[in-house]
């Protein structure tokens, strides 16, 4: 089993050189597009010789049936042999939910995960939360950033946007967000496969209880948004965001609480079950 295309060699030489009867499992976390292999030579590479893995699979997965769609019709990988494992949390993590009726004045937001201005709305985000006044906080928690958007982050000296550059230890975000109201997601979209993520914070933040708002360019979360019930998932237009009426987004008032029940180990059951099919033979 390999993870992306640039993992691929090995069980290339493997399967081709040495054991022509082992079995071939994939996942991918990423959709790469054909001109994307084209532009990176090393990715490239690699994904010109996992093409004589793919007549040969007994699992190809994706995160999710999007991206896994592009995937099967670019490449031409049977349905049958195709696979839908969603990048969810461990089930110990729904411990850790917290029910918020009510949201804390300031209203608290936090964005994990990495950091850059030309592939996500920072900058505009960053303006919007200076445009409240210090109703609303915003954290930010990014080791994997850039130095122009940490440069921008800190030259802003606002008082209510933190920016911790260390970022978090994954064991350690339950905990962390116990303290926040909102999780934000900041994808520009500028490519299929930001245009259809789901990305793991987006089941971080829900199975934590934090509501989720996410800019209308990521297509795949459209179907995603929810009122009926808390946590929320909201979309607004992240370009735009002075027409955005967060406190009606923030209100739970006569909505009743939904815990989300997802699990990795739900998700990766047939996977799992699938690689250790052959054991004891």
């Amino acid at each position: 089993m390999y993870i992306e295309s640039n993992s691929a060699l090995p069980v290339y030489w493997y399967r081709r050189y040495f054991n022509r009867k082992v079995g071939i499992f994939i996942h991918y976390y990423e959709y790469a597009e054909p001109e994307q292999y084209a532009r990176e030579p090393w990715n490239g590479y690699c994904h010109g010789k996992e093409l004589y893995l793919y007549g040969l699979l007994n699992w190809c997965s994706h995160c999710n049936s999007r991206r896994l769609e592009f995937f099967c019709r670019d490449w031409g990988v049977p349905p049958e042999l195709s696979h839908v494992v969603p990048n969810y949390p461990p089930r110990e993590w729904q411990a850790h939910f917290r029910e918020r009726r009510s949201f804390s004045a300031p209203l608290k937001a936090v964005y994990i995960g990495s950091l850059s201005n030309d592939t996500m709305y920072v900058r505009e985000f960053a303006a919007f939360v200076m445009a409240q006044g210090g109703r609303i906080h915003w954290d930010i928690f990014a080791f994997n950033h850039d130095g122009e958007t940490r440069r921008e982050l800190e030259e802003l000296g606002c008082p209510w946007i933190r920016f911790f550059p260390e970022g978090v230890e994954y064991d350690r975000i339950p905990a962390l967000l116990d303290g926040y109201d909102v999780g934000i997601l900041l994808y520009r979209g500028h490519s299929m496969n930001y245009r259809y993520n789901e990305t793991n914070k987006f089941y971080e933040y829900l199975i934590c209880g934090l509501d989720v708002w996410f800019p209308s360019s990521m297509l795949l979360l459209h179907g995603y948004q929810k009122r009926g019930t808390f946590p929320c998932v909201t979309m607004a237009d992240f370009g735009e965001l002075k027409s955005f009426d967060w406190e009606c987004a923030a209100s739970h008032e006569g909505v009743p609480c939904r815990k989300p029940l997802f699990a990795a180990e739900d998700a990766n059951s047939q996977l799992i079950a699938a690689l250790t099919a052959g054991r004891g033979r």
